[in-house]
């Protein structure tokens, strides 16, 4: 049991001194505590609180919950740089390396917690490269839900200005010119490049084919308009990539996702119908059509992506339906949605336009 008496300032029981770093102000009276363990704890009435062990956990306790809120509107990240403006030691920070609970993503960035977020890993990156970094190319497109084949594994892709961010493990720098401000976005407050600009982007690193399903598939989905492809592919410049977009958007038959995509479902879908499987890109008329029946003289197109607000791609192909007409063709159009979302309903008039071209 600790024998507690009142002493005047500098001194307590037994004898013995205070130290001089527990020396309160002049003034207020001094109560001690003395223990068999020869610890002095000093207890003040009034005046400065004199730092105890037990105040080492709430401490503790208050760093913690400093580095969490940091962490919070960052999607559980956090930079060393952000750790000591905010006045966490670098000794604090060792210390909760080690055990475990800041894990290192990247030099100078690290992730609160064992468990990371939904858009941790991009975030981790940005912060890594600095603040005019943004998400794009291939993690952009996955952002933005474009279907791309690409390693679940796959270094992040991020683009900045050409002086800025040196390379890092795990993330793809892309040095670019400059970035306009109408091509950039926000997803869950990270900084992303627009649709469009993704578009832009995967035209400098996908191959023709892939590059003209995530270019159909964006379209098609009215995730984004032609007109403000063309606008963003105008301010890239001569941008290496520009030119192949642009061939694409000026096609007669736009992206040709016909040929794979649409032609698969719709083969697929016909199975097990009963009803006879068409004739695939043959040619009637001296046109190259997406299905016919040639004994039925019918035909299916699929108009794909295209949108009938485009004037010219819209005659086009009322063009080719009335010289088919004048040939003795029927031509049925149908569009990505009705394959994937109106299958019977397309069934029932095949078929019976089919049946009626047979009789």
């Amino acid at each position: 049991m600790g024998v507690v008496g009142q002493g005047s300032v500098g001194t307590v029981s037994r004898g013995r001194p205070i130290p001089p770093w527990l020396r309160p102000a002049p003034g207020p009276t001094l109560v001690i505590v003395s223990l068999p363990c020869r610890v002095h704890s000093v207890l003040y009435r009034k005046g400065p609180a004199i730092p105890t062990s037990t105040q080492i956990l709430p401490m503790r306790q208050s760093t913690d919950r400093l580095i969490e809120e940091l962490a919070g509107g960052q999607h559980r990240i956090v930079t060393r740089r952000q750790l000591q403006d905010a006045g966490v030691s670098d000794k604090a920070l060792r210390r909760r390396v080690g055990s475990g609970w800041l894990q290192r993503r990247h030099r100078g960035v690290y992730q609160v917690g064992p468990v990371a977020g939904p858009m941790t890993a991009e975030m981790a990156a940005i912060l890594a490269c600095g603040s005019s970094a943004v998400i794009s190319h291939e993690s952009a497109a996955r952002l933005h839900g474009i279907p791309i084949s690409a390693s679940s594994d796959a270094p992040m892709d991020i683009s900045v200005p050409s002086q800025v961010c040196r390379s890092h493990p795990r993330i793809r720098v892309h040095r670019v010119q400059e970035l306009s401000h109408q091509d950039i976005t926000q997803i869950e407050h990270v900084p992303v490049v627009t649709l469009a600009r993704t578009i832009c982007d995967l035209a400098t690193v996908l191959a023709t084919r892939d590059l003209e399903v995530a270019l159909a598939f964006s379209l098609r989905e009215h995730m984004v308009s032609e007109k403000v492809l063309r606008e963003c592919a105008q301010r890239s410049g001569r941008r290496r990539g520009v030119a192949r977009i642009l061939s694409i958007l000026d096609a007669e038959q736009g992206p040709a996702f016909t040929r794979s995509e649409a032609e698969a479902r719709f083969l697929e879908l016909i199975r097990g119908t009963g009803i006879r499987e068409p004739r695939t890109n043959a040619r009637a008329a001296g046109l190259e059509v997406d299905f016919l029946w040639r004994r039925e003289r019918v035909i299916v197109e699929v108009d794909g992506y295209q949108y009938h607000g485009n004037r010219h791609r819209y005659q086009g192909d009322r063009t080719r339906d009335r010289r088919l007409a004048a040939e003795g063709y029927q031509v049925i159009r149908i569009t990505w949605q009705d394959i994937t979302e109106r299958g019977p309903a397309v069934l029932v008039s095949l078929a019976r336009a089919l049946a009626l071209r047979a009789s």
